[in-house]
């Protein structure tokens, strides 16, 4: 079920005439290195305690996606900025791909020996949800992400 939605997104981006990825938006990420596959254990399967992430340039449409694979759920947004905060943060613009017109979330990921996580996080209506890397709802720590083969 999960594919039949993540191919439902990916068409009806891909049907999208006029979009495509920023170059710099592109040239940022590459640079920092968050494109790829990255998962809390990349040994494991996809699932609600083991997420997954892949960061990527549809070849569909050409656009900037990070999809959240929690096996049975997953969240795709669309990348529209990014820019260096530092050596190691990279801030960056995501708009959910629900079929609502939203406005971009706010992100910053860490990135550092071959590991990343979301350092800080704004949603679309205001609220900061990640700070210093931690969950503000209940002071966890947000958990870092490994970079996976393929």
């Amino acid at each position: 079920m999960k594919r039949l939605l993540l191919a439902l997104a990916l068409a009806v981006a891909a049907a999208t005439p006029g979009r495509a990825a920023d170059p710099e938006v592109l040239r940022v990420l590459e640079e920092a290195g968050i494109l790829g596959k990255w998962a809390l254990d990349c040994s494991r399967p996809a699932s609600d305690e083991n997420a997954w992430e892949t960061i990527a340039v549809d070849p569909g449409d050409g656009e900037i996606r990070a999809v959240e694979d929690h096996a049975e759920w997953e969240s795709v947004y669309r990348i529209v900025g990014a820019r260096r905060v530092d050596a190691r943060d990279v801030a960056m613009d995501l708009i959910w791909e629900s079929g609502e017109d939203t406005p971009p979330m706010q992100v910053i990921y860490r990135h550092e020996e071959g590991r990343q996580k979301t350092w800080w996080s704004k949603d679309e209506t205001g609220a900061v949800l990640i700070e210093d890397g931690k969950l503000v709802a209940d002071g966890s720590e947000n958990p870092w992400f490994s970079r996976c083969p393929g």
